[in-house]
């Protein structure tokens, strides 16, 4: 009998991460203080009741804290109860579960979570989907929903993982802006999908349609990795096109999922007569 199913038979629920190298040591016996705790941290840091009132609104405008905001985790913790974790141990499953990254700049992290929400897309029509100058492409989610904490999870790997530069100027917890070498790729969550919007072009089309088709692979890498990784956000996805059918209807806007190279599927009826208008100009992505 091991030590860990002592505990969970005698205990019954009990976190241990061992894919966490600083927490190996420690076994979370009450999850509730866990989740206590993680709420405490991200509601204080957008909301920024103590000291540090006068930067929430840095905070929700860049999505960054500073270290001294880290340290005053502590306070956070004993609040609740729990004197065995640490603010670096919670930094660290942050960092874990996809919600934190650490800055280039000394002393800064980088929580997507804590930003505000562009409500202007939340109000916006379907018309709003990018067609020129290149079609955007979508990641459309089995069910039809976005998996919660999906979108930050894939803003923080792209950056680690990838080394995307994140647009200062647009960051909001619903669209994200990253300068690459040759457009502005911007990241805009949807009610059912993920749009995948280029912007600002500049170079020959050679060169950009390298970089669609790396940046495809990119996202592509990064939800597999995320969903290896994170089994509470494990969801079947697919890329797809907007259908030419949700640009006029009433009904609640559809993709047309790409199967393969030559079938496309769509998601709201296989009979759908926005499949026709599917050309190559969405080739540029593949």
């Amino acid at each position: 009998v091991t030590v860990l199913g002592y505990l969970h038979k005698h205990l019954g629920t009990i976190l241990f991460y061992k894919e966490v190298t600083e927490l190996r040591e420690i076994v979370i016996v009450n999850p509730n203080i866990l989740f206590q705790c993680l709420t405490e941290i991200i509601m204080e840091s957008f909301a920024g009741t103590r000291s540090h009132a006068t930067g929430s609104a840095h905070v929700r405008e860049t999505g960054e804290i500073s270290e001294e905001v880290i340290k005053e985790f502590k306070g956070i913790l004993e609040g609740v109860g729990q004197s065995v974790l640490t603010p670096y141990h919670v930094i660290c499953l942050l960092k874990h579960f996809k919600l934190l990254q650490k800055m280039e700049r000394e002393g800064v992290f980088f929580m997507p979570c804590l930003l505000q929400v562009n409500q202007e897309i939340i109000g916006s029509s379907y018309q709003t989907v990018s067609s020129t100058p290149i079609p955007s492409l979508l990641v459309h989610f089995k069910g039809g929903y976005i998996p919660v904490g999906m979108f930050s999870a894939l803003v923080v790997t792209l950056t680690t993982s990838h080394g995307w530069e994140l647009d200062r100027q647009e960051r909001y917890r619903n669209s994200v802006q990253f300068v690459l070498e040759h457009f502005v790729l911007k990241l805009v969550v949807h009610p059912s999908f993920v749009e995948v919007r280029v912007e600002k072009v500049s170079g020959d089309m050679e060169k950009i349609h390298e970089e669609c088709m790396s940046v495809q692979e990119a996202i592509v890498s990064c939800l597999e990795e995320i969903s290896n990784e994170l089994a509470h956000l494990e969801k079947q996805f697919n890329l797809g096109y907007l259908c030419s059918g949700s640009r006029d209807s009433a009904i609640p806007l559809h993709v047309c999922i790409r199967k393969s190279e030559h079938k496309m599927l769509c998601s709201r009826s296989p009979r759908c007569d926005g499949l026709k208008d599917i050309d190559n100009d969405y080739q540029i992505w593949h």
